[in-house]
């Protein structure tokens, strides 16, 4: 039985703090950075924040867009429920949340 290869993309704190940080937010990486050290009182490091964001973002679970008004680039979850189906090895995703 093959395993869901989103199920292996979460397999750090860092990765979990980011998911939890974007929640509903559109956040460059130092925005994210920034909260990560105030709401979970680490201190992390923008380059090993920056590779975990973009690995989510091979898993499909962060997306990227770039904003012309501010000239950033922004990140944000693709979506709102992440459910593990520890029977069928899988990651059920429910509900999208924002393009």
């Amino acid at each position: 039985m093959e395993m869901d290869n989103r199920i292996f993309c979460l397999n750090t704190e860092n990765k979990i703090m980011i998911c939890f940080i974007l929640k509903s937010n559109k956040l460059t990486v130092p925005e994210i950075v920034y909260r990560i050290n105030d709401e979970f009182n680490v201190k992390s490091n923008r380059e090993t924040i920056y590779r975990a964001i973009e690995s989510l973002k091979r898993c499909g679970i962060v997306e990227k867009e770039y904003n012309l008004n501010e000239n950033k680039i922004c990140y944000y979850l693709v979506f709102s429920n992440i459910e593990i189906d520890f029977i069928k090895r899988k990651i059920v995703c429910l509900q999208n949340w924002m393009k």
